[in-house]
């Protein structure tokens, strides 16, 4: 016969308590500033489309109405959305060393470039201001189309590992 001294134990393995996980640091977006600057600088070059885009469009007057305002709002869109998505940046977030990055700090995805390019209608519309009023009050400093796509604008070199 068997003598048993003490109850059968079941062990569990352990758990990893999400306290004892390492914390991933928090990306917070660049300030308003730094992505007005940017911003800057993209619209000194979409206004040089602009223009060529109008002067291309007084050459052929008998297009639409609506033709000549497709043609002059889907390069500016393609170009948000061409640039963010393939380098992360446009040319003015390029010179100002900004990137545009999920909120665990990947890439976005083409939907998330098109949504972003799209919200800039409105927030032109409305001169920008939702834009200035919007990054500095939310916690990870988005704009409205960051927002929405859970994606934020932030410096490159916070993306580098310390």
């Amino acid at each position: 016969m068997r003598a048993t001294s003490s109850p059968r134990t079941r062990t569990s393995p352990t758990r990893t308590r999400r306290s004892d996980l390492p914390k991933s640091r928090e990306l917070i977006g660049a300030g308003a500033v730094k992505r007005l600057a940017a911003g800057a600088v993209d619209a000194v070059l979409m206004f040089g489309l602009l223009v060529g885009l109008v002067a291309a469009g007084a050459a052929v007057p008998s297009l639409l109405l609506a033709f000549r305002l497709l043609a002059v709002a889907l390069p500016f869109l393609l170009y948000f959305v061409i640039l963010e998505h393939y380098y992360q940046a446009t040319l003015g977030k390029m010179l100002f060393g900004l990137k545009v990055v999920t909120l665990d700090g990947g890439k976005p995805d083409v939907l998330a470039h098109v949504v972003r390019g799209m919200s800039r209608v409105p927030e032109a519309l409305m001169l920008m201001i939702p834009y200035l009023v919007v990054i500095p009050l939310s916690k990870r400093k988005q704009r409205f189309g960051d927002i929405v796509t859970e994606t934020l604008v932030v410096r490159a070199t916070d993306l580098e590992d310390p």
